[in-house]
């Protein structure tokens, strides 16, 4: 007899338990009026990150972007810009499995757009079985 396992769950990225879905944050804030993001490229290649932009803050279900990620709903008029990240050591098709566990994004923010931006991770497209989706609330980590 065959089955199919299929569990798929949302959680959103805080200081507190990044290290408990092992996504590791880091974000210094220069003196530029930047915050400066590096973070693992968990997943990677398999889930991918965008840099989502509001023009408010969102609640934990607002943040939630896997419809309008895999195209089945309209972007809400809060979204402002929805930009897909490559890892900064990314050379697909010259790294070997292993040195994928290594891949990282880097990004700069204005603070002024801190306050209502997101690292959204998932898969591109339905997948069986798909473990955790992410929201990286970018306000909790640059102090916003």
């Amino acid at each position: 007899m065959n089955s199919h396992s299929i569990f798929s769950a949302f959680a959103v990225i805080t200081p507190e338990n990044q290290s408990k879905h092992k996504i590791y944050v880091e974000a210094l804030k220069s003196d530029s009026g930047t915050c400066n993001i590096r973070m693992n490229a968990i997943g990677y290649p398999y889930l991918h990150a965008w840099l989502i932009i509001t023009s408010k803050e969102l609640s934990k279900e607002e943040q939630e972007f896997r419809k309008v990620i895999w195209s089945e709903v309209y972007p809400p008029e809060s979204l402002i810009i929805k930009s897909k990240l490559n890892p900064e050591n990314d050379r697909s098709s010259l790294l070997k499995k292993e040195e994928l566990k290594d891949a990282f994004y880097e990004i700069s923010i204005s603070n002024k757009l801190g306050h209502s931006a997101y690292i959204y991770i998932d898969y591109p497209h339905l997948v069986f079985d798909g473990g955790y989706y992410y929201s990286i609330d970018l306000k909790k980590f640059c102090g916003n």
